[in-house]
């Protein structure tokens, strides 16, 4: 598929409507997985509303670099599935699934970000837009494994825990599995 950059900066991919490999971006009322298009609309509705708790259909269109009915649109498919709501007119707001599906979306992004800048050494953009690639694929346990991986090279080499706030990842993750609480499957 396509990358697409948004005003953002952020790099998404349009939507292949395809499970991802683990199916982490968790179903809803449907037991389907989100496409990576949805994917990319419910962190960025994360994003936005942290500050203020909602954001506004035309603050996503303009951070994914899309058109506001496209965002209607996504956002009452997500608001179908029960991860967020949405009055006409006003603001987009996350549900409690919709957090901890976007909280572990961000995460993923994060994690890969960091291995392929810290332990593949390239650069902070190229990393940037192959985490916002890869992050739609990548299995929670790869993502898992991969956090112990740079531990592990982080402890052993300078000491230092490669994770900050590891408490918050814990939790979020284990939301995560418990608003989840399905097996994955592989989109091969």
């Amino acid at each position: 598929m396509a990358a697409r950059k948004g005003k953002s900066g952020k790099t998404g991919r349009s939507g292949s409507g395809k499970a991802r490999a683990d199916g982490a971006a968790a179903p809803a009322s449907g037991g389907r997985a989100l496409s990576a298009n949805m994917e990319d609309y419910i962190e960025a509705i994360y994003r936005l509303s942290r500050e203020e708790g909602s954001c506004r259909v035309s603050h996503i269109a303009e951070t994914l670099d899309v058109k506001r009915p496209s965002v209607s649109k996504a956002v009452q498919r997500l608001q179908r599935r029960g991860l967020v709501r949405h009055t006409p007119y006003g603001g987009v707001t996350m549900t409690e699934h919709g957090r901890a599906v976007a909280e572990h979306q961000v995460r993923t992004h994060r994690v890969l970000t960091r291995f392929l800048t810290q332990v593949l050494k390239l650069p902070a953009e190229l990393a940037e837009h192959d985490a916002c690639l890869m992050e739609h694929a990548i299995s929670h346990a790869t993502v898992e494994r991969l956090v112990q991986f740079i531990d592990h090279l982080e402890v052993n080499g300078s000491g230092k825990s490669f994770r900050k706030g590891r408490g918050k990842d814990a939790k979020a993750s284990a939301a995560l599995r418990r608003a989840m609480g399905r097996s994955w499957t592989s989109r091969v």
